[in-house]
Formats: structure tokens, sequence, C-alpha cells
């Protein structure tokens, strides 16, 4: 287990569920990317190989920067799927993948993992139907969700409000029953940046994870994370707060 305050319990599906607290950024990145690759060594050693879903965005830039340095690792019997992909160019600042790129596929010096990307070319739907088939054939047939396995680990982040990969609050994909689905730019709540059309995994996938893990930093989604843990109405139906894999849920956040 990775140094912090940790408290767990389980929730009525007997998921383990842990709240890792610390004290500053950086001890948080580096526990997260102990964990993750902990993580990724035992499904590997249980499996022959790992499935992991990576979160975009800003938050989880340290922690893939000291991923790619944790030794060990077997990244040459990794895959790794995004979560959600903003579509945009592949060469863009928009690009999620673009950004685990630079901050953890372009750092690594040993074997490199299988790595699926979203084909931002294509129109939103296509796309979308495009990497639910291309999921579906890695994770192959006899999981929970037919016709696929499941995820190892999902890294997830959480917006202001409250969605997470690219589930927004009342967008339809929240009740897509498909692996992959396409978010309109018009879906989103006024200020979520940027506007741009994206594919997300749904709750669907997310929910049939081995485990998840939430990397929380700012202020704001702490007191939202309090919000949901209170069970405040409204906070309680949010996106974030409706992920429930199949084994643990961990939450990784700064102290209050």
């Amino acid at each position: 287990m990775p140094n912090g305050s940790i408290s767990s319990a389980e929730t009525e599906t007997r998921v383990e569920r842990y709240l890792r607290y610390f004290k500053d950024p950086e001890s948080l990145a580096n526990a997260a990317a102990r964990e993750i690759a902990a993580m990724l060594v035992e499904a590997v050693e249980a499996r022959g190989r790992a499935t992991l879903a990576l979160a975009g965005g800003s938050t989880p830039k340290p922690v893939y920067e000291r991923l790619a340095r944790v030794p060990g690792v077997p990244w040459g019997q990794v895959d790794i799927f995004l979560g959600d992909e903003r579509m945009a160019p592949a060469d863009s600042e928009l690009s999620n993948m673009r950004m685990v790129q630079d901050h953890l596929l372009g750092q690594l010096d040993r074997e490199t993992p299988r790595v699926h990307a979203v084909d931002t070319r294509l129109a939103p739907a296509e796309a979308a139907s495009a990497y639910a088939s291309e999921l579906a054939e890695v994770l192959g047939p006899g999981g929970a969700v037919p016709g696929s396995g499941h995820i190892d680990l999902v890294l997830l982040g959480m917006g202001p409000d409250g969605h997470t990969a690219s589930l927004f609050p009342g967008a339809a994909a929240m009740q897509d029953n498909a692996l992959v689905a396409a978010v309109r730019a018009e879906e989103m709540a006024e200020g979520v940046t940027p506007r741009v059309d994206r594919v997300t995994f749904t709750p669907r996938v997310l929910n049939e994870a081995r485990c998840a893990m939430y990397l929380i930093m700012d202020e704001d989604k702490l007191a939202l994370f309090r919000a949901m843990e209170a069970g405040e109405s409204g906070a309680v139906d949010l996106p974030a707060a409706r992920i429930a894999p199949q084994e643990c849920l961990i939450w990784y956040l700064l102290q209050p």
C-alpha cells in the first residue's frame, strides 16, 4: 500500500473502496504511480496481460511522468486505451492521446505497450463504434459485459460539474448501452472546456472494470467529492458518483 492516510469500506455490492489522502500533489502522484504499476504487474501475473484505460486532461500528467519511471512494469504485456478522447487532430494540444504520448509513452525507455487510439479522423459516432469493436476484440469473450472481459484498471478524473471521462450530467451517453458513445459539444454544460465533440467509455464499461482510480487535486472538486460523500441531493446522481467497478474503487485526494 502507498503511504498516506487510508480508510476503506465496502459498498452494497461488496466493492472494496479506498480513500487515500495526501498532503501535496507530488506525494499523491508518486503514490498513485506506484499503485498503478503494482496493479499492472499483478494483472499480468494473474492473466498474462493487463488492460489499462487512461484519463485525459491535465490532472494525470505528473502521475504519468512518474509511472514511466517505475521499474519492473511489463509494458510489453499491457494494452492501453483512453477512457475518453476529444475529436481533435492527433497532433492537437486538445488530444488526450497526445498528452499520454508526451507524458507517459514517450518517456518509456523499455518495452512499450500496445496502444489503442481513437481514430479522430472519423465522425464521432463512427469513431465510437470502431473503438468499441477494438475494445471488445482485445478483451475477448466471457466477461460480465457480453462479448467482452474486464478492463483491469480505469483511471478517472472529475470535472467541477461532476462529469467523469466524457460522461456529462444529463447527457445521452449516461444511458447508452453501447461500450463507447459519441458525445456532442452541445450536450456539455456551460463552462466546460474545450467544447469539442468527444467519444467516451460508457458506464456499462466503467462499471465492469475490475478497478477504477480517481485522481482529485483541485479544491472545487474536493468540495464536490465531500458533497457526494455526504449524500447531498443532486451530488449522488452525478456521473462521477455512479461508477462502481467490480472489485475496487480508489480515490486519490489531497488533504482538505
